[in-house]
């Protein structure tokens, strides 16, 4: 836990997953939890307690696509114009013991060279792949949790790596990567 600590406040998303309560109302605002249907992706731990934080902030309901399974993700991905628009944000469901996942895509950023998407991600594999990252100059922009339907804790993440002095480094953009 304390790894994941750090890797928030590296990132600047400083909120900690053990003291962040489900809301009393949820709405789109927070995620995967703005129907009935889709309650049991709130539910990160045995507490009941639930992660979703996003530095660019809220997404309207018209900036997601619809929920995918990862046969969907990859087509998807294969279609999808990295050079006008990037995704902000990646969610994650247990919707009737399958994940699904969702992402908020807007217009690509002027100030951003370089993002990686990670979804359907266990603990170990978001802690050192957030090592790599922040190391490599990324920052953790979006995470989200959800509980699949095995158990495990599932997270989303999304990193940028932002232009130093108005210079494009590695600018192309990465393939999103599932398990």
């Amino acid at each position: 836990m304390k790894l994941l600590q750090n890797l928030l406040i590296a990132s600047g998303l400083t909120a900690v997953i053990t003291s962040c309560e489900k809301p009393e109302s949820p709405t789109t605002a927070h995620n995967c939890c703005s129907t009935d249907e889709a309650q049991s992706c709130c539910k990160v731990d045995a507490n009941d307690q639930y992660y979703s934080e996003s530095k660019y902030g809220d997404f309207s309901d018209s900036e997601y696509t619809e929920w995918m399974n990862f046969p969907e993700i990859q087509k998807f991905m294969d279609d999808f114009d990295h050079s006008k628009n990037w995704i902000y944000r990646s969610e994650g469901r247990d919707f009737k013991g399958l994940s699904q996942y969702r992402y908020a895509i807007r217009k690509k950023p002027d100030d951003v060279a370089r993002y990686w998407v990670r979804s359907g991600r266990n603990a170990d594999d978001f802690k050192s792949l957030g090592i790599k990252y922040i190391r490599d100059g990324f920052e953790l922009v979006s995470l989200q949790l959800f509980k699949d339907s095995s158990g495990t804790t599932r997270h989303q993440s999304v990193w940028f790596k932002y232009k130093i002095d108005s210079v494009e480094q590695d600018a192309a953009p990465n393939p999103l990567t599932v398990e």
